[in-house]
This record gives structure tokens, sequence and C-alpha cells, in this order.
């Protein structure tokens, strides 16, 4: 199974649209959705995009909002949500029903929290999604130990190992590709052979874990591309007059080695551009692109991971 942590973004959700039945209506892959308006009409808005089982990630959130939240799910309409709850609102406030999810944020990753879970084990759910957020190339050594030992506390249970790799900004030009290691794979990997328990591989897909505060941008002509190790920012400069996305394209067509037109949506849309030599889509479009063809090809690579 593949989670994928996303915001509430038009970008996001057009990517969980446009995935195959296959993916959609099954147990390969989940979506954990940070949620920022949790209404229920904009719970019925995701609905539309994917009517599969759901994990709503509650960090953005108040605690009278999650008690709100917690009545509007409890219907038989919206039964496919379940909330994925914060370990820092609930140290204090522990859940009175029931639930299934819980996630462990790195900033409670201390000495400290080590001992209170030891103390508190057999409170804790079935599924633990240890959200490692924003990562770089120092692999978290002390916190994957810390890690370690929740694990020995909490025994053999269902483990989502969640980081993000992908940086707000890229420290090349506009108008020069860049690649970046797939940094959440090697975390994973690495708690994944303590081997109590069964480990799910999560990540924030192509986009920054860290949400973007800048308001007036000009976007870059470019998809976040994934590779087998690495993610390939394929891009043209900014979106600005006589722009080329055509070429970008042209590029993952001719050279990415995952490339695959009947993979999925994505690929089958930058072959599109690619053939008919248009310019086509807009930004938003572009992100979506490159989370469509991330998602699946996580589903494709961790279906069957168990260990």
């Amino acid at each position: 199974m593949y989670i994928a942590t996303l915001r509430q973004k038009q970008g996001e959700l057009r990517a969980l649209d446009m995935l195959e039945p296959q993916y959609k209506n099954s147990d390969m892959f989940l979506p954990n959705i940070i949620i920022s308006d949790s209404s229920r009409e904009a719970l019925q808005n995701i609905q539309k995009k994917f009517n599969s089982t759901i994990l709503l990630d509650t960090r953005e959130l108040s605690g009278d909002e999650i008690v709100d939240l917690e009545d509007i799910i409890n219907t038989e309409d919206l039964s496919n949500y379940h909330i994925n709850y914060n370990i820092e609102t609930c140290i204090n406030n522990w859940p009175i029903n029931k639930f299934n999810y819980l996630k462990i944020p790195d900033q409670v990753l201390n000495e400290f929290f080590v001992q209170w879970v030891q103390a508190n084990s057999s409170s804790f759910p079935e599924n633990i999604m240890f959200d490692f957020g924003a990562v770089n190339e120092n692999l978290l050594e002390d916190k994957i130990n810390i890690v370690s030992r929740i694990i020995d506390a909490l025994g053999s249970k269902n483990y989502i190992i969640c980081s993000g790799a992908i940086p707000n900004t890229v420290p090349v030009k506009a108008d020069a590709n860049y690649n970046l290691r797939r940094l959440e794979v090697e975390i994973f990997n690495k708690i994944a052979k303590k081997g109590i328990g069964n480990y799910i591989f999560s990540d924030y897909s192509t986009v920054s874990p860290i949400a973007s505060t800048s308001e007036k941008v000009i976007p870059i002509v470019q998809i976040k591309y994934t590779l087998d190790t690495e993610y390939w920012f394929v891009r043209n400069g900014q979106r600005r007059g006589n722009y080329n996305f055509v070429h970008v394209c042209e590029q993952i067509v001719e050279n990415a080695s995952t490339f695959d037109k009947n993979s999925c949506w994505a690929d089958q849309y930058i072959y599109d551009v690619y053939s008919n030599g248009q310019n086509s889509g807009n930004p938003s479009v572009w992100a979506s692109l490159g989370i469509n063809k991330h998602i699946v090809k996580c589903i494709n690579e961790y279906t069957y991971i168990n260990n």
C-alpha cells in the first residue's frame, strides 16, 4: 500500500480525480488529506474526486473543529472518511470513541515522548503514522532510532512512514533542470528493516511539506517527474510571454526511464502535448501531472511491501 499526504488544493484533487478506477477502488492506495476547510460541503467536493477511503489529517484544525468534524463524518454519506488524529491534540484529550489512525509528527520525537509511549502503549490504535515532515540529505539518524524504540514499545501494528524531500524552491535557475534523490524511500527502507509489524510507505508526493507563503510568484514551466531513485525537475523558465511547455514534455518522453504513455493520465497527457506540439494546461495542471505520475508509480512500487 501507498499513502500520499496531500493538501486540499485543486492540483492535488485533480491528480486524485484522474487516477484509474483500479487505483481508486482498491486497498493499494490511501490519500491522507491535510484539511483546512472541514465543512460538509468541502468534504463532499473531495468525495467527488475520490470516493474511496480517505484519511483526514487534522494538523490545521482547532480542537473544536475536530469535534465538529467527528460529527460530520459520522453519517452514512461520508462514511468513507477516517480522521488521522495528531498525537499533540490527543495527549491531553484522548478521543472518546474508538479510532484507527494516529499521526506522530517529527517535533515530538524525543526521549520524554518515548517514555510516555512506553507508559501508555495500550491506548494506541492499529495504524500509526510517523511524519518526519521536510527532510534533506541528513537522514535523521537520531529520530530514526527514537522511532525504532517507539515501535519496540507498541509492538506489531501498521506503521506508516511519511516524509517529504521536495523543497519549495530549487537551487538552480528557472530554465535549468534539477535532480533530487528520493530521500523518503531511503528513510522508509531504514525503518522498515526493524521487522516488527507492517510498514507502509508514505510521502508528500511531488509537493513540498512546507506550505508556500509567497503570494506573488511567477510560476515555473515545469513538471516534477518521478524516476526510480530521483525526482527530475524538468524546467523551462518562468511562465510569461512565449513560454514553451512542449519542450518540457519532449524531454520527458524522450529521456525519462519511467515514462509510459499507457501507465497513467499524466504520461498520456505529456505524450499528447509532445505529439501535438502545442502548449497545454497551466501551473495547477502541471502540478497535477507530477502528482498523478508519482502516485501511480508509488502504488506499483509498494503494493506488495509487507514486512
